[in-house]
């Protein structure tokens, strides 16, 4: 390498570094003016923010109170709330806003307190730039700057006076009014004229019930039975009284006395069944021999036939058959036939 090589690129070092610093100096200015004013960007819209805020909380005072209001006079807490208002929302902001910056008006005369009346704050002030850049885009270093707010005043409507129903008239009705103890008695105070609101019922015992129907058991005396019916024109009682009597004595049975001694009923002989007797056995006989026969059996008997046809003709049938056993009261019917065997 050469020996000159080396003092060359130190010198050449020397000129770059002293260049850039050349650059930088006449640059720095420039960059300084152009960040006063961003800077100055930023409190002008910092400021209109402020002033807006100051002119809302004037409209919100002004909705309460619009005649506390005097144009170029200072704050009065008693005459001139809305210039207090104003001057305290925008203290030690970027903008300073005297007495004569402030304005109220009303949508109409006098600010009523009514439907559809508005009030609108107009607060004014003037910004101060740090750069003349800004300035001559603004024309000039103080910018003047304003903001309004409006708000409704505020007021009660005033409605139709309420027409009172009439008072009411309390009516009672109880069943039963009377009785032993205890006495159940349903209660019904549904009679009642006003269109009452509410029932209260005072039995007179202590006991209470609301409702316009109640049902109570009273023990033996006698009570007054309240019932109070109130709307809104105002109430009214009604009294009914209950008469309870005690519980009639329970009567003392008589006792019934110890049975002596029953003779012992001597009993129906139960008769003796007639005897079961068999009717004589007549046949093959005539028919004078077998009715001599039943005759004196005491047997019942009926012929059917001739008796006058001779002694051949003999019984050929006997009924009921002598064989069954029967009451002598029964009829035997005895048959002949003749000896031809006609009957």
């Amino acid at each position: 390498m050469s020996p000159f090589a080396i003092p060359m690129r130190l010198r050449r070092r020397r000129v770059s570094r002293g260049q850039s610093l050349v650059e930088f100096a006449l640059v720095l200015p420039l960059l300084l003016v152009f960040l006063a004013a961003v800077l100055d960007l930023g409190r002008i819209f910092y400021a209109n923010i402020s002033l807006l805020n100051a002119a809302r909380e004037g409209a919100f005072q002004a909705a309460k109170t619009p005649d506390s209001y005097q144009a170029g006079q200072p704050c009065n807490t008693t005459t001139n709330l809305i210039v207090c208002r104003v001057q305290l929302e925008s203290k030690d902001s970027l903008v300073q806003v005297a007495t004569s910056d402030i304005t109220v008006s009303c949508s109409a005369f006098g600010c009523p307190k009514a439907q559809g009346s508005t009030v609108t704050v107009g607060v004014s002030g003037s910004f101060t730039l740090i750069t003349p850049l800004l300035g001559f885009l603004f024309g000039g270093q103080t910018i003047p700057i304003d903001a309004t707010a409006t708000t409704q005043i505020e007021y009660f409507p005033t409605g139709g006076v309420e027409t009172l129903p009439p008072g009411p008239v309390a009516v009672i009705s109880a069943i039963p009014t009377s009785g032993e103890a205890p006495l159940t008695v349903d209660f019904d105070g549904s009679a009642s004229s006003g269109s009452p609101t509410a029932y209260e019922w005072d039995f007179g015992d202590g006991g209470t019930a609301s409702g316009w129907t109640a049902s109570h058991t009273f023990a033996a005396g006698t009570y007054d039975v309240t019932l109070r019916v109130i709307n809104l024109a105002g109430d009214d009682t009604a009294t009914t009284t209950i008469t309870v009597a005690a519980p009639a004595a329970t009567p003392t049975p008589t006792p019934t006395p110890l049975p002596g001694a029953t003779p012992t009923p001597t009993p129906t002989p139960t008769p003796a069944p007639e005897a079961c007797a068999y009717p004589p056995n007549v046949m093959k006989e005539s028919p004078n021999d077998a009715t001599n026969a039943l005759s004196g059996a005491g047997w019942a008997y009926e012929i059917y036939g001739d008796l006058t046809t001779g002694t051949k003709n003999v019984i050929q049938a006997q009924n009921p058959d002598h064989t069954l056993c029967r009451l002598k009261s029964e009829t035997i019917v005895v048959l002949h036939y003749r000896p031809n065997g006609g009957v």
